[in-house]
């Protein structure tokens, strides 16, 4: 018998239906509100309110009064100097101006998190309809720890997010008078600001998803680039790093347990940065080349066994003593152990919508038919080339950019790259280009 002996200590992420609600996540680590109905959960527009646990709040101003009061809250913002439109009809202006990402067929539609208080408009208890949703915040605070060198203290994710976005409001007129025109008339009285504890640095391997996300994170909330993108494009930006910061983060630890079990069956005590060193020889999602007959780069069914075994072994983990029969069981007959997980990975990392007003392009995977398989789009490289040169305005290399990749978990062949850059219009390089070539940054 053996006491425990690893954990990464995460907790238990659930599919969410679109990106914003990650962004949303971050915002209510920040705030609290004492005095909405204990049962409530806010939605900024849905078709279906329901009838179950959660009361469902819509946010968005719906009746005659609800635009009357948003109009007057953005008149005393200060858009009457610029609006001739009736305030009534100024208000559903604005309120359909900062409508989010609406899955096609998905019955919820988000305010886009382009302000703190366009963030507060939808909870996670509104987007879930549960009373006990996972705390995605503190979930993205646990992935980010483990990027931060043990031993450090330092501000976590949602901290760096809140005041990245009030530079961004502080700064834009526009941001500015619409953020507290929502806060007066769109969202529940009684908003309190809350202080989360610092993040305590918990890395087990010096280069990983988790380290890539606190190297992209800081840089986003760094105000060069808040001050460099579009309003819009910054929170593109931001729910892609946090999209793969989830997907990726929780693919390697599953990968972690699934190692940690191997390990043990062949008679090994590993301990935790042994099995990390074995996490960083494997490619986390297997990256096909583009050509590749679909059936070759389908992905689904590899990363399902990888999640359903280390899931079943990190089960174990949580028992006061197991076997080495428990982990041959856990490893070869799984059950369904981490569909939940698979889940919150797969639509984490895949496009949600290929076309139309909607269209995700920031996604890494897509899916046809009965397959899943890498296929990123210009706009997906296009984030990662930039935050790769470290600053608006600074150009990298292909060398430089593959290495990032590589942190990533992601082992893609250079031709593929470079064609994906040529798309994006980064560079006017060649698939049998030299992995010196320069990228130009978009912003």
């Amino acid at each position: 018998m053996t006491a425990q002996p690893i954990s990464l200590g995460l907790n238990r992420p659930q599919y969410v239906a679109t990106p914003e609600a990650l962004v949303s996540a971050l915002a209510w680590r920040q705030f609290h509100a004492p005095d909405a109905p204990p049962n409530s959960g806010l939605m900024y527009r849905t078709d279906n309110k329901g009838a179950g646990k959660v009361q469902i709040i819509t946010t968005y101003p719906e009746s005659s009064d609800q635009l009357r009061q948003f109009g007057e809250a953005l008149t005393s913002a200060g858009f009457s100097a610029d609006m001739s439109l009736p305030r009534e009809q100024m208000a559903l202006a604005f309120a359909d101006a900062v409508l989010g990402i609406k899955p096609e067929k998905g019955q919820q539609h988000p305010a886009a998190p382009l302000t703190p208080h366009l963030a507060l408009l939808q909870s996670m208890r509104g987007y879930q309809r549960t009373m006990n949703p996972p705390d995605l915040g503190l979930i993205l605070e646990q992935l980010y720890a483990l990027g931060v060198p043990t031993g450090s203290r330092v501000e976590g994710p949602s901290t760096r997010w809140l005041r990245a976005a009030e530079h961004k409001t502080a700064n834009d007129p526009v941001l500015g008078r619409l953020d507290k025109a929502a806060a007066e008339a769109l969202l529940p009285r009684g908003l309190v600001r809350v202080t989360p504890s610092p993040v305590d640095g918990r890395a087990i391997a010096d280069r990983s998803p988790f380290t890539w996300f606190v190297n992209a994170w800081n840089q986003l909330t760094d105000d060069r680039w808040v001050d460099a993108l579009p309003a819009r494009v910054w929170v593109d930006w931001c729910c892609t790093v946090l999209r793969l910061g989830l997907g990726l983060g929780f693919l390697w630890e599953t990968l972690f347990y699934d190692q940690y079990g191997r390990s043990r069956m062949r008679g090994e005590q590993p301990d935790a940065r042994d099995i990390a060193n074995l996490v960083a020889k494997t490619e986390l999602v297997p990256w096909a080349p583009s050509d590749a007959h679909l059936g070759v780069r389908d992905v689904a069914s590899l990363l399902l066994g990888r999640i359903r075994r280390g899931d079943a072994v990190r089960k174990l983990l949580d028992r006061d003593q197991f076997d080495d029969r428990d982990i041959d069981e856990a490893l070869n007959n799984p059950g369904t152990a981490g569909n939940n997980v698979w889940e919150a990975i797969k639509y984490a990392l895949k496009s949600r919508e290929e076309s139309g007003r909607y269209a995700d392009h920031y996604g890494l995977l897509r899916s046809r038919g009965r397959f899943t398989f890498v296929e990123p789009g210009a706009e997906w490289i296009t984030v990662l080339a930039g935050l790769t040169a470290g600053g608006p305005g600074r150009p990298t290399t292909v060398n430089r950019l593959m290495s990032t990749l590589f942190d990533m978990g992601l082992r893609p062949e250079l031709r593929d790259v470079v064609l994906l850059l040529e798309t994006a219009g980064l560079t006017r390089g060649s698939a049998d280009a030299d992995d010196a070539l320069e990228i130009t940054n978009a912003y």
